[in-house]
């Protein structure tokens, strides 16, 4: 910066001075609110959502977890009456666990079964039209 000879100069330099911070003020105060908007509780659960629904890896995945938890535990209740009480500790949970792993490493497989099953359950079926009497 240049040394400041006259009192011309001074006003001079304090009026840009005062510019630069008006400036630097309104940058600032834009900043904190896009920070302020982006950390808000509403506009964090949107982008989490938005980040998980565009994720189709992370889709597949956590259906295939729920898939394998759903099996392991439709598993479990319907093992639970095959054994006695003692062996029943043993083998239910991991009968449960296999299933789960099963239904998690094979979710693709599993799921075209399921869609095919579907179609065939709710296939339109051709009405054959009533005859007037």
């Amino acid at each position: 910066m240049q040394t400041i000879t006259s009192t011309a100069d001074l006003k001079k330099a304090i009026q840009l001075l005062e510019v630069e911070q008006a400036v630097n003020g309104k940058k600032l105060k834009l900043h904190f609110y896009a920070a302020y908007e982006t950390f808000s509780p509403a506009n964090l659960l949107k982008s989490t959502l938005k980040s998980f629904t565009s994720s189709p890896n992370m889709i597949d995945n956590v259906l295939g977890t729920t898939l394998g938890l759903v099996a392991g535990l439709a598993s479990n209740v319907l093992f639970k009456g095959l054994a006695g009480p003692g062996l029943r500790k043993v083998i239910s949970p991991a009968l449960q666990s296999g299933v789960a792993n099963f239904v998690a490493k094979n979710t693709g497989s599993l799921r075209s079964m399921g869609e095919i099953a579907l179609l065939r359950i709710f296939r339109n079926k051709r009405v054959k039209p009533r005859s007037r009497d």
